[in-house]
């Protein structure tokens, strides 16, 4: 029986880094998402975008994600 998958949009995540753990010494980490981004974005232009909203936020990048979401449908 074949599968075919309905994409939803995307997310995009930035996590920031708010600091380091004085204990452990791993970075403290803060995330901020952004919905309905285009599951056909280009990984390129979702970088630059995410670095230029980065450029807005008072803690410094330390990663992007992209986080892709689809319905599996059986025919």
């Amino acid at each position: 029986m074949p599968i075919n998958a309905n994409p939803y949009p995307s997310r995009l995540t930035l996590r920031l880094n708010a600091g380091t753990n004085e204990q452990t010494g791993r970075p403290i980490l803060r995330t901020v998402s952004f919905n309905n981004v285009r599951p056909d974005a280009t990984l390129d232009n979702l970088y630059a975008t995410a670095q230029d909203l980065a450029g807005l936020m008072e803690l410094p990048l330390y990663s992007v994600e992209k986080v892709d979401r689809s319905e599996l449908l059986s025919m």
